[in-house]
C-alpha cells in the first residue's frame, strides 16, 4: 500500500476523492448494464442490430389442464331451436343471373337455398308505476 499521510484532513480529503470515484464508477456501470440490454424492441436500433441471437418469445397465457371447451361434464347444455313459424320473414334475392344476366321479376318463382333464423332480444321497454294513496 501506498504511504498513506497520518494528517486526518489529510486522510479525509483522500476517502472524499474516494467515495466520489466509487460513485462515477457505479453511474458509468449502470449505464453499461443498461446498453448490453438494449435491442431492437427497446431502442431505437434496427433489427438487423440485434445479431444472430436468437429473441426469446413470451409464452402465451397457460392453458388449463384437463379442460376443453364447452361446459362442465354432465352439463345438459341447449341451444336455441328453429321456430316453425318466424315473426319475419326475408327473401333475398339476386337482381339478375350471374351467368347470361337476365334480370329476375319479384312475381318469378324462386328457389331457396339457404335459410337460417337470427334470434334478436326485443329492446327493453321501461314500464312506471305510480302508486297512489287515496282517502
Amino acid at each position: 500500500m501506498e504511504n498513506l499521510p497520518n494528517d486526518r484532513e489529510a486522510l479525509k480529503e483522500i476517502i472524499r476523492q474516494l467515495l466520489e470515484k466509487i460513485r462515477r464508477l457505479e453511474t458509468e456501470n449502470a449505464e453499461f448494464c443498461r446498453r448490453l440490454g438494449m435491442d431492437s424492441t427497446n431502442s431505437h436500433q434496427p433489427p438487423s442490430s440485434d445479431g444472430y441471437r436468437k429473441k426469446t418469445t413470451q409464452p402465451g397465457l397457460p392453458k388449463n389442464q384437463g379442460q376443453g371447451p364447452g361446459g362442465p361434464k354432465g352439463h345438459k347444455g341447449r341451444t336455441l331451436e328453429r321456430v316453425e313459424k318466424p315473426d319475419h320473414v326475408e327473401v333475398h334475392l339476386p337482381n339478375q343471373c350471374d351467368g347470361c344476366g337476365r334480370q329476375f321479376g319479384k312475381e318469378e318463382e324462386y328457389e331457396i337455398i339457404q335459410s337460417r333464423q337470427v334470434f334478436d332480444l326485443p329492446e327493453p321497454k321501461r314500464e312506471v308505476t305510480e302508486p297512489r294513496l287515496g282517502k
